[in-house]
């Protein structure tokens, strides 16, 4: 990936944006990462990667872009017959272990009844030990990596950046030794109601008030605490739309699905889910106007659509082993999407699945990243491509299990 070029964070009200290119990886658990992972495959067959200045990362997505983030700042521009050994099998391993339970069962201890944060505390140390030990400081300075929180007190996005943490009104706390990276991605992740919010503990005194912005009161920033990015924006655009002029959308986050309202509970957990839902449906809505009318170029795909939506992509590339848009929606975009064990094959499906979405959007609806002469495909695991192989390895992944899938981080 190339030199960085100067931002446009500081730009005029007005001002026309340097052309950039930005990289949103949405949230939706370990589903979301892998879906990501084979999205990114294609990305860095096609020399897209390369042109990408700034990545925006949520929840999921900020789980793949920690290991990311770190490979390139250890290897530099990864080639594709680089691609299988350095990112993509040692996080396969990573996802084949459940990381989930671990801090479930920790906060179920009869000490730390009172203590909310506990599981997602445990959580940042398991990514700390087995995603990546680095510190914000360690990531690269291009492309910029921001990994998108929730913060509960001012119910805003929370950046967590290379060199500096926050939000426009609380300001921003720059450096921070303390901070890991693990712990930016647990913020980032910690879903909700599974994990608990976890707390900032940056002194107010830290943190600079905006220019032109008066600060926040330091009883208020001292009480911090953050959730799962996808609370906020699970699709990572809000850091990125107004200082770049192309955001690739990668999107595995689930689909609003029909379910039965029996009980009050679940009638409860119905209003939230359909009020997130809307949220997230104005922000596509807003971005694909943005796409249509020309103020912003880019490309979007999902994990619950299928390339058959891109018109002539597979007559063109006669890719009759896509997967259907009926297998997307029935299967894929309903995999489980917490933190537990997935298998080589769930793996397998899902790569391929973000394989191809992210070719057939870029080339449908971003053609001018591609190179001019025309790239070969290698796709993840060819042996489960078609409905068919697919089906029979996703039977029963969108179920949970209580005790998880695997062995367990510890």
């Amino acid at each position: 990936m190339t030199n960085a070029p100067a931002s446009n964070k500081s730009m005029e009200p007005g001002a026309i944006p340097l052309p950039r290119v930005a990289l949103c990886l949405s949230g939706g658990g370990f589903r979301a990462s892998i879906f990501h992972l084979g999205g990114l495959r294609r990305l860095n067959e096609l020399g897209v990667l390369d042109q990408v200045d700034t990545v925006s990362c949520v929840s999921g997505g900020s789980i793949l872009g920690a290991h990311l983030a770190m490979q390139h700042a250890q290897h530099g521009a990864i080639s594709p017959t680089q691609w299988e050994r350095l990112v993509e099998e040692p996080f396969l391993r990573f996802v084949s272990k459940d990381i989930r339970s671990s801090p479930i069962f920790r906060r179920a201890l009869p000490w730390n009844w009172w203590r909310p944060s506990t599981s997602a505390s445990t959580l940042a140390r398991l990514y700390s030990k087995h995603l990546t030990p680095a510190k914000l400081s360690d990531l690269p300075e291009h492309p910029a990596f921001i990994f998108g929180a929730a913060e509960m007190v001012f119910g805003v996005n929370w950046e967590s950046r290379r060199d500096s943490v926050g939000h426009y009104k609380s300001g921003y706390a720059s450096p921070v030794p303390s901070w890991s990276l693990g712990h930016a991605v647990a913020a980032s992740a910690c879903f909700p109601p599974v994990f608990g919010p976890l707390p900032v503990r940056i002194p107010a005194c830290q943190f600079s008030s905006l220019v032109g912005q008066s600060k926040a009161p330091d009883a208020m920033v001292e009480q911090m605490h953050l959730t799962d990015g996808g609370v906020y924006d699970n699709l990572g655009i809000e850091p990125v739309w107004k200082d770049h002029t192309t955001v690739l959308v990668s999107d595995g986050g689930s689909p609003l699905p029909m379910t039965k309202t029996a009980g009050t509970i679940k009638r409860i957990r119905r209003y939230t889910a359909i009020i997130q839902n809307q949220v997230g449906a104005v922000r596509k809505r807003w971005l694909f106007d943005k796409f249509r009318t020309g103020q912003l170029s880019g490309a979007y795909w999902s994990v619950g659509s299928a390339t058959s939506r891109y018109n002539g992509y597979e007559q063109s590339l006669n890719q009759v082993d896509d997967y259907s848009k009926e297998l997307a929606t029935g299967l894929i975009a309903r995999v489980r999407t917490d933190l537990d064990a997935f298998s080589a094959d769930e793996c397998g499906v899902l790569m391929n699945h973000g394989y191809r979405l992210a070719d057939a959007a870029v080339r449908k609806h971003a053609s001018h990243l591609l190179p001019s002469k025309s790239i070969g495909e290698l796709l993840p695991r060819p042996d489960l491509a078609g409905d068919e192989q697919a089906g029979r390895c996703l039977e029963r992944s969108h179920k949970r299990q209580y005790f998880g899938r695997g062995a367990k981080y510890w």
